[in-house]
């Protein structure tokens, strides 16, 4: 890698000559890698007269650059020329092709302040820019029909063809006889010109007043041939155009372009691209044929019809000129300063660019001259500096300036000075027994952050005010490190000794009293099938949450509504649930079952239905809860004359009942 450095002895002169501030010595830039950069994205090729945006990466910059720009003749680029900072990776510029001419190369130079560069080159391609060219006009044709114009003036002569009107049509004659195929019309470019394309355009088919074709106007072409001509043709007069035909010279000549068929499926416009692009001032379309008679009872001409019609011909070829001009914007001078942030006395180097070329640069920092430098002729300059003593910590301006152009930037002084921690003496602690040790520092950047390594298990330090406290849960000796860093991320240790000895052995406790057990009965909380009370019981248990949960049924007869009629049903009927006291009433905490505060006066709704919770009540007892449910309750009474009344009615009906206790219960 080249380097570039036609300032640097100039910069040592000057500052011998004038005399710099103390402490301030220029010196060369330090070895830095290599420059990197690569192209990103740019485009494949670009049409005449368009823009594209090429992007390039960047890296190992350590001081300001210049990233600059080439194109060939007739291109355009902007920015040329544009600074690239430290911590910089990417820049874009725009291209802007020429609307005709050749590819460009796009030469790209990396120029850093320090001296060192990086370049590259691409080629992009034009691709030509495309548009329909002016037709002079008709000078040959074989066959018109002035009677197509009706209310529309004009249509059924060639003119039509290329008035730039879908509205109107050309149509070869049908009056009083019709002319058959082939049929031709030969357009004049009015001078030579470079083709790539030609359109023929149909009439479209609403348009169409007694269409014999199912999905084209009478002449829609089928067959075609293209051609390249050449000859006297001379210019028609406007009484010409408006008839029937007009010969061709005895001396013209035509070369095939294209020999093909037009889709007749719909009247969509229709491209010919050629192979290569033709260079001609004359072209002859030929139509050996059009759509047959297919709809309508039209049955005349089933093998196509002997007419032919164009709404417009259109040539395409490749504009010339030149482009918009693009403005390229010079870049604004700056100055960098690396590093950013550095303790006074300590050196820092300085590059600036955007100055006058072959300047000389005065660098102030506060207003007071601390460094000079040469521009190059990249308009870039660097030099190096020792921050004063004396300087204050904080932001200080620092600017650059070659008497017409100046640039300014912040630097800021800060702190180095490590925090100073007062010694900490070898502390002994117990396990089971609480210990505080307090680490005391002080430094002028604060606030201090405590960390602290090798700490007892079960002890920890306060990361704000260096406290370390906790219970030792284990016995040992411990090497402690503690770090304290200040605001600028400086950082000093105290390393002491913890010595933790094992707990004191315990005082010998009488032996507890065994916690009483819930004892299950029946028939609610003892699995099982039960007869109590002349009646058939049966009880099943499972668990639920952290306790059990107890369903109890009984042999009875139920009333029922089926098929809308009430009827008498004997078997096993729910009963009740019995949550069994294993858990505590905290424990239910947020449960509507076991917790009124989860309910709105005792009322909630679940699955649906409307429920009611009552706790410590008469029915309930202490340390419980039963809770009801709103339902529909069907009743048979019987009748002094035989059989029932049935009767129904909404009202609470018990549901479950909740018991408190405690996991020792069981």
């Amino acid at each position: 890698m080249t380097k570039h450095r036609p300032f640097l002895g100039i910069l040592a002169a000057v500052a011998l000559m004038l005399g710099l501030a103390a402490g301030v010595a220029p010196q060369a830039a330090a070895e830095d890698p290599p420059l990197s950069l690569e192209l990103t994205s740019a485009p494949e090729t670009l049409v005449g007269g368009e823009d594209a945006t090429m992007t390039f990466s960047i890296d190992a910059l350590s001081s300001l650059a210049v990233l600059t720009v080439d194109v060939s003749t007739g291109w355009q680029v902007s920015p040329s020329r544009q600074l690239v900072a430290p911590g910089e990776t990417s820049k874009s510029v725009t291209l802007r092709a020429p609307i005709s001419g050749e590819g460009a190369t796009v030469t790209v130079g990396l120029y850093a302040a320090s001296g060192d560069y990086a370049a590259m080159a691409t080629y992009i391609p034009l691709a030509p820019a495309l548009a329909p060219l002016d037709i002079a006009g008709v000078v040959a044709w074989d066959s018109a029909e002035p009677a197509e114009g009706g209310t529309i003036p004009g249509n059924g002569l060639v003119t039509a063809a290329i008035d730039g009107d879908v509205s109107t049509f050309w149509h070869t004659q049908w009056q009083p006889d019709d002319s058959p195929h082939p049929h031709f019309i030969v357009l004049d470019l009015g001078s030579v010109q470079t083709v790539h394309s030609f359109v023929y355009v149909p009439r479209g088919y609403s348009t169409c007043e007694y269409p014999n074709n199912a999905t084209a106007c009478n002449g829609q072409i089928v067959d075609f041939e293209l051609h390249a001509g050449a000859g006297t043709f001379g210019e028609r007069t406007v009484a010409e155009l408006q008839g029937y035909s007009f010969a061709q010279p005895e001396d013209a000549t035509y070369s095939l372009i294209k020999a093909d068929s037009f889709s007749s499926a719909d009247t969509a416009p229709k491209t010919v691209t050629f192979d290569e692009p033709v260079t001609t001032r004359y072209l002859k379309l030929v139509s050996l044929s059009a759509v047959p008679d297919n709809a309508n009872g039209a049955e005349d001409y089933p093998g196509g019809q002997p007419w032919a019609h164009a709404a417009e011909l259109e040539v395409i070829g490749a504009l010339t000129g030149s482009s918009p001009e693009l403005p390229d914007v010079a870049p604004t001078p700056r100055v960098v300063v690396a590093p950013a942030a550095a303790s006074a006395g300590t050196s820092v180097n300085v590059s600036g660019g955007g100055f006058e070329a072959e300047a000389s640069v005065t660098v102030t920092l506060g207003g007071e001259p601390v460094a000079f430098g040469m521009v190059d002729l990249s308009g870039l300059f660097f030099t190096s500096m020792v921050l004063p003593e004396d300087l204050p910590l904080g932001a200080v301006t620092l600017t650059a300036s070659d008497g017409a152009n100046s640039a300014s930037t912040a630097v800021t002084v800060v702190d180095t000075t490590v925090p100073a921690i007062q010694a900490v003496a070898a502390t002994s602690g117990r396990v089971g027994t609480a210990l505080s040790i307090a680490v005391k520092a002080t430094d002028d950047s604060l606030p201090l952050t405590y960390s602290a390594a090798g700490l007892p298990p079960g002890v920890r330090i306060n990361a704000a005010t260096g406290v370390i406290s906790g219970t030792p849960t284990v016995d040992g000796v411990f090497n402690v490190t503690v770090t304290v860093r200040d605001a600028q991320e400086n950082e000093a240790t105290v390393s002491f000794k913890v010595t933790v000895a094992k707990k004191a052995a315990p005082t010998p406790s009488p032996t507890p009293t065994q916690p009483a057990k819930f004892v299950r009965t029946a028939p609610y909380t003892l699995e099982g099938k039960h007869l109590l009370n002349g009646r058939n019981w049966t009880t099943t248990c499972e668990p639920y949450s952290q306790t059990e949960r107890c369903r109890t049924e009984i042999w009875a007869t139920v009333v029922k509504m089926e098929d809308g009629q009430f009827v008498r049903e004997s078997g096993w009927a729910f009963n009740n649930l019995t949550y069994l006291p294993y858990m505590t009433r905290q424990a239910w905490k947020g449960n509507p079952l076991g917790d009124l505060g989860s309910t709105t006066n005792g009322v909630f709704t679940s699955g649906g239905r409307q429920w009611r919770t009552e706790c410590d009540t008469a029915a309930t007892g202490r340390g419980a809860c039963r809770s009801y449910t709103w339902t529909t309750v069907y009743a048979a009474t019987p009748k002094a004359s035989g059989g029932y009344a049935f009767s129904q009615s909404n009202e609470w009906v018990f549901n479950n009942i909740v018991m408190f206790g405690a996991p020792s219960w069981r």
